[in-house]
């Protein structure tokens, strides 16, 4: 049996993530995703200046909280938009993909000459010029 890869588990830990946050709509779910973000940046932020040895100004952690939720909040809400009108894109286009499919097959099992050309279309181009109703061929 195949062990699952570190990607594997992040992917489906994020996925279970979004399916939690996708619950709770659109605003919420975009607030929710803007408080982890700036929580993490702020975070990181202080870890890095306590690193470093320089001193950590509440105001600036302040000031970069408040940076990072009016620039996340949007691009945020945008994306989650934008991600489910291409789920929504795909699912349509695997259905026309399906039907284009089955129309194919049975094309190819039961062949059938076009009423039009009355079946002397073997091996030959035609243009069919719906105009002028006539059938060149070539």
């Amino acid at each position: 049996m195949l062990r699952p890869t570190i990607a594997t588990r992040l992917r489906a830990a994020l996925d279970a993530l979004d399916d939690r946050l996708s619950r709770l709509g659109p605003w919420w779910s975009t607030a929710a995703l803007t408080a982890m973000a700036t929580v993490a940046a702020v975070t990181l932020h202080y870890l890095v200046r306590w690193a470093e040895g320089l001193p950590v100004q509440p105001y600036a952690m302040i000031n970069l909280a408040v940076e990072i939720t009016v620039i996340a909040g949007p691009i945020i809400f945008y994306a989650r938009d934008v991600i489910a009108q291409l789920e929504t894109s795909r699912a349509i286009m695997d259905g026309i993909s399906r039907m284009t499919d089955r129309a194919s097959q049975r094309a190819r099992d039961h062949p059938r000459p076009h009423p039009r050309i009355g079946g002397e279309h073997e091996g030959r181009f035609l243009v069919v010029n719906r105009a002028a109703q006539r059938v060149d061929k070539r």
